[in-house]
C-alpha cells in the first residue's frame, strides 16, 4: 500500500508532514535502524537513507530549506564521526560494504566452479569471468547482447550502450577489450565463454542476450552465494575472509584494485577509471579521452597475465590452417552460433580445443562438456594439431650451433660460431619451446595465421623478451660447447685416468663427511657426564631437540655468542620454555643450565628468574589438571590460558598480553613479599 501511494505521489496524501518535519525526526529514524545482530549500520547505509529522503521531497515537489539542509548536514557529520569512533574501538567492520576479493581468491572460485560439473556452474563461471574482466557492475553484464560482441586482432571486444555514469548514452561507444589467458586456463575468459556456448544453445533468434532470461543477476548472485558457503571453511583458512563479507560487487572492487595497484607497473589510472565506468568530471570528456592502447593494457592485466614476464605478450590460441577448415570445426562445436560471430567462434573453438586436455583432467566425468557431441567428431584430433600459441615478440630467427667434425685444440674458436637462419615460415618456435615450453608451430600443412597484430603490450615487456632471448641463446650455446669439449676429450682419452682418481677421492670425502656428521649427531643424543662432556653410551635419547656446541673446552647447548631472549612476552616465554628454537638450533629453555650460559651476559640470573616464573605457571596448570610434560603447540595454548590467569590478574589492562615476562617476575616477587608480611 505504501509503495502504491508513493508511486502516485498524491499531494493530498503525503507520507510525512513536510511542513513540520525536522532533521531531528530523521535522525531518530536512523538511530532506530539496527542490524540483525543489534549493531549500528555503516555510513553508506545512512547515506542511502538520506538520498531517499531527498528523493521523497523531490517527487512531492517540496524543497528543503537552507536551515534544514545545514542542520541535517551537521547531524550527519556527528553520526559519521561516532560510527568511525566505534569502528576504531572494535565495534563493527572497518571496511565499508562488501570486501574486495583478491586475484588468488578469484582464481580459486573459478576452480571451485569448474569442479562442480553442473550447467549452473558453466553459467556462473562465464558470468564471473566477464564481470571480472570488464570491471563492470553486474547489471551491465546482464545487458550484454550477442551483437555487442566482436573479435578484433587478438582480443574480444564488448560494447556498452548504457551505464550508470552515462544514462543518456551521449558518450562515444568505446569497446572493452577482453584477452585470453592460455597460461592459466582456469581464469581464461575466452575459455569460459567457449564452454558456455558449447553447453547452452545460444541462437540469438528469440532473445539476443548473452545470458537470456529474466533476473540473471539474481540467478548468478544465488549461485555465487552457494559456492562461497560451500567452500566457506577453505576460504576462511586460506584468505582470512568471511563469506558474509563477500558479495557480487566484490568482483568489481577486487578487479579494480588488482589492476590499479596489483603491481608497480600498473596501467594508467585514467584507463582503469574509464573501463570501470567511473566519472572524473567534465575534464574527462575534454582532455582524458578513451584510447584503445590504454584499455588494451588494462585488459591484459585484469585477465591475469604475468605483468613482469615476457609471457605477458602471449597471443590467444589460434588455428594455423585455412579459414574453411576452421569454420568447419566451428560448425561442429557451435552449431547454433549466430552468423555474426563467425570470427569470434574460430577463436572460441581454438581455445576450447587447445585446453581440452586440461579440462578433461580437472572436470568430473559427468560434466556436461564431456558429454558434448563434438567430442566424437573425427576431425577433432586433426584440428587440435593445427592450434598454436605464439608470443607477440617472436621474430623469424633460429639459433643453431655449428659443430665441425675433427675439431682440435687450435680450432676451439670454431665452436663459438653461431649461424642465424632466416626462415619466414618458422618464427623460432623451436628455440622458444626450450625456454617457455609452448607448442611448436607445425612445419607441414601450414596455413595463414589469423592474428596479424598484437595489442596492449607495454614497452617493458618487449625489453624483458629481448633479455630472455639473449639468456636463452647463451644457455644453449654454453651447453653445446660443454658437450662438444667433453666429446673431444673423450675421443682422445684426455684426463681419463685422472678422472677415475678424482671420482674415488670424491667418494672417500663424501663417506668421511657422512661419518663425521653421524658422530656429531650422536653427541646430541646422549646425556652429559658430571664433567660436562657428552655420554655417547647413554641409551636414553636427549629430548631437548637442540644441538651441541663446543666452546670453552666443553660441549654446551647454546653457541658462545648466544644472547638470552629478554624481550619476550609471557606467551612467547611459555612457548620457548617447552619448544625448540629451530631457527637458532637451540633446545627449549627449560633444559639450559648455568654451564650452558657461562658466556652469556646475565644469562644465569635470567634463566633463574624465568624458571621461577615458569614453575609458578606450571604449578597453576597442575592444580587445574591440564599440565602436559611434552606438549604440542595446541596443548601449550590450552595450558597457557589456564596457567596465565593468575599472572594476568596483576595487570588489569588491555596491554596485559603485550608486557614483557620481566614485568610478571616483578609482580610475582611483589606478591610473595606481601604474603610473607601477612
Amino acid at each position: 500500500m505504501i509503495r502504491k501511494l508513493l508511486r502516485r505521489a498524491d499531494a493530498n496524501c503525503p507520507p510525512i508532514d513536510f511542513e513540520s518535519y525536522e532533521p531531528g525526526h530523521f535522525l531518530r529514524y536512523l538511530l532506530a535502524l539496527q542490524t540483525s545482530e543489534g549493531k549500528r549500520f555503516g555510513a553508506s547505509t545512512y547515506n542511502s537513507r538520506r538520498s531517499s529522503l531527498h528523493h521523497l521531497y523531490t517527487i512531492y515537489e517540496k524543497k528543503q530549506s537552507t536551515e534544514f539542509k545545514e542542520e541535517l548536514s551537521l547531524l550527519f557529520k556527528s553520526l559519521r564521526r561516532r560510527i568511525t569512533e566505534e569502528k576504531q574501538e572494535g565495534d563493527g567492520r572497518i571496511q565499508t560494504g562488501k570486501s574486495p576479493i583478491s586475484y588468488n581468491l578469484y582464481k580459486k572460485i573459478n576452480e571451485y566452479m569448474l569442479k562442480e560439473g553442473t550447467t549452473e556452474s558453466v553459467f556462473g563461471r562465464a558470468f564471473l569471468c566477464i564481470t571480472w574482466n570488464l570491471i563492470c557492475r553486474s547489471k551491465n553484464t546482464t545487458t550484454i547482447h550477442l551483437h555487442h560482441l566482436e573479435w578484433s586482432d587478438d582480443c574480444l571486444n564488448i560494447y556498452f550502450a548504457h551505464m550508470k555514469n552515462d544514462q543518456l548514452g551521449t558518450r562515444k561507444r568505446d569497446p572493452r577489450h577482453i584477452y585470453a589467458n592460455p597460461i592459466e586456463p582456469c581464469v581464461c575468459p575466452i575459455l569460459a565463454i567457449a564452454v558456455y556456448f558449447s553447453i547452452f544453445s545460444i541462437t540469438g533468434t528469440k532473445d539476443s542476450s548473452l545470458f537470456p532470461g529474466k533476473n540473471q543477476y539474481k540467478r548468478f548472485a544465488k549461485y555465487f552465494d552457494f559456492i562461497l558457503n560451500k567452500y566457506s571453511t577453505e576460504i576462511m583458512d586460506e584468505f582470512g575472509l568471511e563469506v558474509k563479507d563477500i558479495g557480487v560487487h566484490s568482483l568489481r572492487k577486487g578487479a579494480a584494485s588488482y589492476v590499479s595497484s596489483g603491481s608497480t607497473c600498473a596501467p594508467p589510472q585514467v584507463a582503469t577509471n574509464i573501463r570501470a565506468g567511473w566519472t572524473m568530471g567534465q575534464i574527462q570528456d575534454t582532455y582524458l579521452r578513451f584510447e584503445s592502447a590504454g584499455d588494451q593494457y588494462v585488459g591484459r592485466v585484469v585477465t591475469g597475465l604475468p605483468l613482469c614476464s615476457p609471457k605477458f605478450a602471449v597471443l590467444p590460441p589460434q588455428f594455423d590452417c585455412c579459414i574453411e577448415d576452421s569454420e568447419e570445426i566451428v560448425k561442429i562445436m557451435f552449431p547454433s552460433l549466430p552468423s555474426g560471430l563467425k570470427s569470434t567462434g574460430r577463436f572460441l573453438s581454438a581455445s576450447l580445443l587447445f585446453h581440452l586436455d586440461f579440462l578433461k583432467d580437472i572436470l568430473i566425468p559427468s560434466h556436461p562438456l564431456l558429454l558434448s557431441s563434438f567430442l566424437t567428431s573425427e576431425q577433432l584430433s586433426g584440428m587440435k594439431k593445427s592450434i598454436v600459441v605464439k608470443y607477440a615478440w617472436e621474430e623469424d630467427e633460429n639459433f643453431k650451433i655449428v659443430i665441425t667434425d675433427g675439431t682440435n685444440q687450435r680450432d676451439i674458436e670454431s665452436l663459438c660460431q653461431v649461424e642465424v637462419l632466416k626462415d619466414d615460415s618458422n618464427q623460432s618456435s623451436a628455440s622458444l619451446e626450450r625456454v617457455f615450453g609452448h607448442h611448436p608451430i607445425p612445419q607441414e600443412g601450414r596455413g595463414s595465421l589469423q592474428i596479424r597484430k598484437a595489442t596492449g603490450i607495454p614497452p617493458h615487456v618487449m625489453l624483458l623478451a629481448s633479455m630472455q632471448k639473449v639468456i636463452n641463446s647463451q644457455h644453449f650455446f654454453l651447453q653445446k660447447m660443454k658437450e662438444t669439449i667433453n666429446l673431444e676429450f673423450d675421443k682422445r682419452e684426455v684426463g681419463h685416468a685422472t678422472f677415475q682418481v678424482q671420482k674415488q677421492v670424491e667418494q672417500m670425502l663424501t663417506s668421511f663427511e657422512a661419518n663425521v656428521i653421524t658422530k656429531l649427531d650422536s653427541l646430541g643424543d646422549g646425556k652429559e657426564r658430571k664433567d660436562g662432556t657428552p655420554d655417547d653410551t647413554c641409551p636414553t635419547r636427549n629430548h631437548n631437540g637442540g644441538r651441541w656446541y663446543h666452546w670453552g673446552g666443553k660441549y654446551r647447548r647454546v653457541p658462545h655468542d648466544w644472547v638470552f631472549p629478554n624481550k619476550m612476552t609471557l606467551r612467547t616465554a611459555w612457548h620457548r620454555w617447552f619448544l625448540v628454537d629451530y631457527s637458532n638450533k637451540v633446545c627449549p629453555l627449560r633444559y639450559l643450565t648455568s654451564t650452558d650460559l657461562h658466556n652469556c651476559k646475565n644469562g644465569r640470573r635470567n634463566i633463574s628468574s624465568l624458571k621461577t616464573l615458569m614453575n609458578a605457571m606450571i604449578l597453576e596448570a597442575r592444580k587445574k589438571q591440564v599440565y602436559v610434560d611434552k606438549p604440542n603447540e595446541e596443548q601449550l595454548d590450552s595450558m597457557f590460558k589456564v596457567a596465565s590467569g593468575k599472572l594476568f590478574s596483576f595487570e588489569n589492562t588491555r596491554a596485559a598480553e603485550t608486557l614483557s615476562w620481566h614485568t610478571y617476575i616483578r609482580y610475582l616477587n611483589k606478591a610473595k613479599k606481601q604474603r610473607k608480611k601477612k
